[in-house]
């Protein structure tokens, strides 16, 4: 109906976000379609219980903002990996709660955190390029690149710990679950 991707307000982006962290679950199946339905269910009562707080109301982009192949891209990349890592942290919660701490588990989480990682990186560059283009430079640290950065960092963090043989598989599921 507006004619770009349904990111630009809270309400969107997390019907979005649940979309995302669905199809994740119906592609990777086992624990993941699990997950992905728990989250969906959080998504949608979140949604009916903060009315007041989150406008379902369409509205009109700024200017800046309607550049529709930068728009869809960019911050369609970085809302599904808002969905990849809330997948990873309901699959972490489960595992922990199970105390299934089998290789298996955490291969499991891994391989959908390393998913997200990719996705916030990809999203991260083309919210650079476009921010050059639209403004004249790629970085400016505000809140929402520094914050999607230490995201990235954090997630980062998490993979290399576990791929360098520093965590436990208890505390990378520990991890992942704090780090959402």
């Amino acid at each position: 109906i507006t004619e770009r991707g349904p990111v630009t307000n809270m309400y969107e982006t997390v019907l979005f976000a649940a979309l995302i962290s669905l199809l994740l679950g119906i592609f990777l199946k086992n624990y993941y379609s699990l997950a992905s339905l728990i989250f969906s269910l959080l998504s949608l009562g979140f949604i009916l219980f903060s009315k007041d707080m989150v406008s379902s109301k369409l509205e009109n982009l700024m200017p800046i903002l309607r550049d529709n192949f930068c728009l869809s891209f960019h911050v369609t990349t970085v809302v599904s990996s808002y969905g990849a890592f809330a997948l990873s942290w309901i699959l972490s919660f489960i595992f922990l709660l199970k105390k299934d701490f089998s290789k298996q588990s955490v291969n499991q989480v891994h391989k959908i955190i390393f998913i997200g990682v990719g996705l916030l990186a990809t999203g991260i560059l083309l919210g650079g390029f476009w921010a050059d283009k639209s403004w004249g430079r790629f970085w400016a640290w505000d809140p929402k690149e520094t914050w999607s950065l230490i995201v990235l960092l954090t997630y980062g963090a998490i993979i290399h710990g576990y791929l360098a043989g520093k965590f436990t598989p208890f505390f990378y599921l520990f991890f992942s679950v704090g780090a959402f």
